[in-house]
């Protein structure tokens, strides 16, 4: 198989089989959003582990393993509660890993339980940064929040922003990437507003609009209405509240907002019409783990389109590379390892690992150590709204630098309003 040769090189030890023997099945757990508003992403984190599982077992065969990877998935409906409920019946079955949540909200439900209870937690999606604690047993193979709010802290400026206002959903994710966010735009000289906070099962969000329309008026009163943005932290609502702000035809379609990973490449709100013509039309780039280009990742991301039956997002390779990590582990580990050894295999396979996604070596804390983000944001290509990929971050040693892409300024410009 393709992936041999590779394997071969990093572990030389994983193949050497006495004999033939009975089949041994591992199981790992896939605790994902399959309903809720993370959904759209859920099938498609599950479709790379689902293709993961099955290029494993096909190399298992082929060198002779006895042993095979079998997945068990649940759907955690984006609700702390039931990931809570899913991950205690993981244990009742066994099972030591854990591939997700995505969600930083439902780590911080379920951590304690998994660190009492010997289940590690791997997420390819989590960045929120409180999560970012040396010692337990959460492994997120993303960069954390601080890291995402430099870099859209660095494009804002270089867009030339002086006021920053927060339109943040009300939970860890929304709170902790905001306040990075918000400290990074202030660090490079900008300036922030309150901004508006709202809950995550709200419906309402008219009064929320107006809260936001108030401040981002004053802050145009000030600077003008070219150096006013708002940044959005929020998941699939954003789609309901693009709608409202573009019917509104109020100030707030008049300055540029941008958007976070929980936003890039949402098809929420690209299958909603209005919602995609003011995410066009308002800038609204929003940023993601930086893997296209690298050596492995359109092989990868083909097998798993291939599998899902249509075009899955960035992340999934993310996932596809968690599941391969997770197997090489329990090989230097044996069947049912000590918790101690188990993580200790995970971080050490992890650091020698090229994957879809690149290397996966994580920091002291369980996080990815590196990495750039890719820019996202839909734009009108031949005549259809489509997300497309506009700028990009790029660590150096300075701390980082944007390139624009050349759809980063949408053709369409943003309502302008003569009074300011």
């Amino acid at each position: 198989m393709k992936f041999r040769s590779l394997l071969l090189f990093v572990f030389p030890f994983v193949f050497a089989w006495a004999s033939p023997a009975q089949e041994t099945e591992i199981q790992v757990g896939a605790l994902l959003p399959l309903s809720g508003s993370l959904s759209f992403r859920g099938e498609s984190t599950l479709a790379g582990v689902e293709a993961a599982r099955l290029d494993l077992n096909a190399y298992l065969a082929d060198i002779g393993s006895p042993l095979r990877i079998r997945i068990v998935a649940e759907d955690n409906q984006t609700d702390p509660d039931v990931a809570l409920q899913k991950l205690q019946s993981f244990v009742a079955r066994g099972i030591q890993i854990v591939i997700g949540p995505r969600n930083s909200t439902l780590i911080t439900a379920i951590k304690e339980y998994a660190n009492q209870n010997g289940v590690m937690i791997l997420s390819p999606a989590s960045t929120a940064s409180s999560l970012a604690i040396a010692d337990d047993n959460v492994f997120r193979f993303v960069l954390d929040g601080a890291q995402q709010a430099n870099a859209c802290a660095a494009l804002m400026k270089q867009d030339g922003m002086r006021v920053l206002i927060p339109l943040q959903r009300g939970d860890v994710f929304g709170d902790d990437l905001t306040a990075a966010t918000l400290h990074a735009f202030e660090a490079a000289g900008g300036t922030t507003s309150t901004g508006v906070r709202y809950a995550i099962d709200a419906t309402d969000y008219v009064p929320v609009l107006d809260q936001l329309r108030s401040q981002v008026e004053q802050a145009v009163l000030d600077v003008g209405i070219d150096s006013v943005a708002v940044y959005a932290s929020g998941f699939d609502e954003l789609a309901t509240i693009f709608e409202l702000v573009m019917q509104s035809n109020s100030l707030l379609s008049g300055v540029k907002w941008y958007g976070t990973d929980a936003s890039s490449q949402s098809g929420a709100i690209l299958d909603n019409p209005i919602a995609a013509q003011f995410a066009a039309n308002n800038i609204f780039p929003s940023p993601v783990a930086a893997l296209r280009g690298l050596v492995r990742f359109g092989e990868v991301k083909d097998r798993i389109a291939h599998y899902l039956g249509s075009p899955p997002d960035d992340t999934s390779v993310i996932a596809y590379d968690i599941l391969w990590i997770t197997a090489l582990s329990y090989f230097t580990t044996g069947d049912n390892p000590a918790i101690t050894n188990l993580k200790k295999a995970i971080e050490q396979t992890a650091s020698m690992f090229y994957g879809g996604s690149g290397w996966t070596k994580l920091n002291a804390r369980g996080d990815r150590e590196f990495g750039d983000y890719d820019f996202w944001a839909i734009r009108s290509m031949d005549g259809e709204l489509k997300w497309v990929r506009v700028a990009q971050f790029i660590t150096d040693a300075a701390g980082g630098r944007i390139e624009y892409g050349e759809n980063y300024f949408p053709k369409t410009p943003i309502a302008k309003w003569p009074r300011y």
